[in-house]
C-alpha cells in the first residue's frame, strides 16, 4: 500500500512538474509575442515607418502602373499588328477571290462561246443534210411527175375516152348535188321569211299566250286574269309547303339535338351517381374490413359482410374433400 501511494504520489507530483513547465513555456512564448507585436506596431506607427510604408506603396502603385502602361501599349501594338496582318490577308483573299471569279468568268465566256460554234456547226450540219435530203426528194418528186405525166400521154386513146367519160359524170353529178343544195336553201329562206311575216301579223294582233286580252272574252270572263291568279295561288302554296318543311326540318333538328343533349346529360348524371355509390360502397367496404380486422365475433363479421353485399365464404367439408379425391 505504501508503493502505491508513493507511486501515485509521484506521478502526481510529475504531472505538476510537467503542469508548471508548461505554463513557463506557454507565459514565455506569450511574452516574446507582446514584445514583438509591441516592436512592430512601434515600427509601423512611427513617422519613419510610415513615411517608408507610404513611399513604398507609391513606389509599388507607380510600378504597377508603368506596368499597365506597358501592358495596354503591348496590347495596342498587338491589336494594331492583327489588324494590320488582317487586313493584309483580307487583302491577298479579296484578290485571290477577284483572280478565281475572273477565271472562272473567262473560262465561262470561253466555255459558252465553245458551245455556241458546236450549236453552230450542229445546225450548220442539218441544214446541209436538209437541203440535201430535200434536193434529193425534189428530183424524185420531178421524175415521178413527168413519169407519171408521160405515162398518161402515152396511154391508149381508149383510157382518154374512159377520163373524159368519168370527169363528164361527175360534173353531172357535181351540178346537179349544187342545184338541189340551191333550191333548199331557197326554200329556208323562203320559210323563213313566212314565219317572220306570220310573227309581225301576229303581233299586230295583240296577242298574249295566245290570248287576245284586248277582246271581250278577256273582260267577261277574265281569262288571263284568271290564270295569272292561279299561277299565283300555285307559287304561293309552293312556297308555303317549302317553309313549312323547312320549319318540320329544323324542328327536328332541334328536337334531335334536344335529345342527344337530354342523354348526354343522363348519362353523365349515371356516370356521377356510379362513380359516388362506387366511391360509398369502397369507403363502407374500407370501414368494413377494418371492423372485421377487430371483431372477433363470427357473427358479426356475417352481418357486416351481408351489408356490404358479399357471402361470407365457407370452409369445405371433410366429406366434400373425400367426394372430390375420389372424383380424381
Amino acid at each position: 500500500a505504501d508503493k502505491k501511494q508513493e507511486m501515485i504520489r509521484s506521478q502526481v507530483k510529475k504531472a505538476a512538474d510537467a503542469r508548471a513547465r508548461w505554463e513557463d513555456d506557454t507565459y514565455d512564448d506569450l511574452m516574446s509575442r507582446i514584445d514583438k507585436a509591441r516592436a512592430t506596431r512601434t515600427k509601423m506607427y512611427s513617422k519613419d515607418g510610415l513615411k517608408d510604408t507610404i513611399e513604398d506603396g507609391v513606389r509599388r502603385r507607380q510600378k504597377c502602373f508603368d506596368q499597365a502602361l506597358e501592358r495596354e501599349a503591348a496590347l495596342l501594338e498587338s491589336i494594331e499588328e492583327s489588324n494590320r496582318s488582317a487586313e493584309e490577308r483580307l487583302q491577298v483573299r479579296r484578290q485571290e477571290q477577284a483572280d478565281e471569279l475572273q477565271r472562272k468568268a473567262e473560262e465561262s465566256r470561253a466555255k459558252f462561246q465553245e458551245r455556241q460554234v458546236r450549236i453552230y456547226a450542229q445546225n450548220q450540219e442539218w441544214w446541209d443534210k436538209k437541203h440535201e435530203g430535200h434536193a434529193k426528194f425534189q428530183e424524185r418528186f420531178n421524175s415521178s411527175v413527168q413519169a407519171g405525166q408521160d405515162f398518161i400521154k402515152n396511154r391508149s386513146k381508149s383510157a382518154g375516152a374512159l377520163t373524159k367519160q368519168a370527169q363528164t359524170k361527175w360534173k353531172a353529178n357535181h351540178d346537179r348535188i349544187m342545184a338541189t343544195r340551191a333550191q333548199n336553201n331557197s326554200d329556208l329562206l323562203a320559210r323563213q321569211e313566212a314565219a317572220r311575216q306570220r310573227t309581225e301579223e301576229r303581233l299586230a294582233l295583240k296577242l298574249k299566250c295566245a290570248n287576245d286580252i284586248h277582246s271581250f272574252r278577256e273582260v267577261k270572263y277574265k281569262t288571263w286574269g284568271e290564270l295569272q291568279r292561279r299561277r299565283w295561288e300555285e307559287l304561293q302554296r309552293s312556297r308555303d309547303a317549302q317553309t313549312q318543311a323547312l320549319v318540320l326540318k329544323i324542328a327536328e333538328g332541334q328536337a334531335k339535338a334536344k335529345a342527344q343533349e337530354e342523354g348526354r346529360a343522363a348519362i353523365a348524371n349515371r356516370r356521377q351517381r356510379i362513380g359516388a355509390d362506387s366511391l360509398a360502397l369502397n369507403d363502407r367496404a374500407k370501414e368494413g374490413f377494418i371492423r372485421i380486422k377487430a371483431e372477433p365475433d363470427e357473427r358479426r363479421i356475417i352481418k357486416v359482410m351481408s351489408d356490404l353485399g358479399f357471402e361470407m365464404p365457407k370452409l369445405p367439408d371433410e366429406d366434400e374433400d373425400e367426394e372430390d379425391k375420389k372424383a380424381f
